[in-house]
C-alpha cells in the first residue's frame, strides 16, 4: 500500500527532505566504512547484517536485531556484510511520559550508579520493538518524511524501551548521555559558532557563566572552551583538506586576524602548518 495523499504530503509545511532526517534508513554493502559526525543523540538499529562501531578506543560489534545509543561525537562504523541500519535521531521537541522518560532514569543519587560512561551498551530488540520497527520501516520506505510523524515515533521508541526493558539496563543504555538534556545540547550545537565568547553563549541561554559551565560539562563531559576549540579544529581541518577555499579565506572565516595565529593554531592542533596539511592530503 502506497501513500494516497502524496501531493498533500509533499507540499506540507512539515515535510522534510533533508540529508539527515530524524528517522533514516541506510542500506550498505559489505565492507563499506563510514566515518561521520553525529550531531544529534542517536539510537541506531541494525535491522539486517553485522557492523563494527569504533568509539574511542573500543570496537563494538552489532548484529541483526541489536541497537545502541550513540552520543554527539565523530564515530566510525564498518559493515561486515550487507547491512541495513535504521537511525532515530533525538531532538528537543519530543514528548515523554513523566514516569517513563530519560531524565527520570537519573533521579537516583550518584553513589547508586556504577556505570562506565565510556562504553556503549548494546541491547537486543524484543518482539514489541520488532513489531514497532517493522511499521516505521514500512512507512519510511513509502516515502513519508513528515517531521511530526518522526518526532512521535522517536517519543514512542523512548517509551517502549523504558517500558519493556529493566530500569538498570535502560540506565546503562543511555549512560553516554546521563543528563538526557537534549534541549541544552542541541542549543549549544546549533549556536556555539554564533557567539564570540562562552559568556555570550551563556547569556543567550539565560544562564550565568558558572551555571553554564557546570551544565555544559555534565552534558558534554568537557569544559566549554575545550569542546568549542575541538569543534573549531575539526571544521578547520575539513575546510583545509576538503574545500576549495584558499587558506586566507579559511583564516578570515574563523576570525584569525593575524595569519601567524592561524599557522600556530594548525601546528598546535594538527602538527603542521595549514599549507603542509593541505599538501599532505593532495599527495
Amino acid at each position: 500500500m502506497g501513500i494516497y495523499n502524496i501531493d498533500t504530503h509533499l507540499n506540507c509545511f512539515c515535510y522534510r527532505d533533508s540529508q539527515e532526517a530524524l528517522l533514516e534508513i541506510k542500506e550498505l554493502q559489505s565492507g563499506e566504512s563510514v566515518e561521520t559526525r553525529f550531531r544529534r543523540y542517536t539510537i541506531l538499529f541494525v535491522t539486517e547484517g553485522v557492523i563494527h562501531i569504533l568509539y574511542g578506543k573500543t570496537t563494538h560489534t552489532l548484529s541483526k536485531g541489536e541497537f545502541v545509543f550513540l552520543p554527539i561525537s565523530s564515530i566510525r562504523y564498518r559493515t561486515l556484510e550487507k547491512s541495513t541500519l535504521l537511525f532515530f535521531r533525538m531532538c528537543s521537541e519530543l514528548q515523554e511520559c513523566p514516569n517513563f522518560n530519560t531524565t527520570a532514569l537519573w533521579s537516583e543519587p550518584e553513589e547508586k550508579r556504577h556505570l562506565n560512561f565510556e562504553e556503549m551498551y548494546i541491547l537486543k530488540s524484543n518482539d514489541k520493538l520488532e513489531h514497532f520497527l517493522a511499521g516505521v520501516y514500512s512507512v519510511l520506505q513509502d516515502g513519508a518524511k513528515c517531521v511530526v510523524y518522526m518526532r512521535m515515533q522517536i517519543s514512542l521508541l523512548l517509551f517502549l524501551i523504558q517500558l519493556y526493558y529493566p530500569r538498570e539496563e535502560c540506565r546503562k543504555f543511555f549512560s553516554l548521555h546521563p543528563t538526557s538534556d537534549v534541549k541544552f545540547a542541541e542549543f549549544v550545537r546549533r549556536n556555539y559558532s554564533k557567539y564570540r565568547t562562552v559568556n555570550d553563549l551563556a547569556d543567550a541561554i539565560h544562564m550565568s557563566y558558572h551555571q553554564f559551565g557546570y551544565q555544559f560539562k555534565k552534558v558534554f563531559g568537557v569544559p566549554p572552551h575545550q569542546w568549542i576549540q575541538r569543534e573549531k579544529a575539526q571544521l578547520i581541518y575539513q575546510d583545509i583538506c576538503r574545500s576549495d577555499k584558499t587558506l586566507k579565506e579559511i583564516a578570515l572565516q574563523y576570525e584569525f586576524d593575524i595569519h601567524s595565529n592561524f599557522i600556530r593554531f594548525c601546528r598546535r592542533n594538527f602538527g603542521m602548518s595549514p599549507a603542509a596539511l593541505r599538501n599532505s592530503k593532495k599527495s
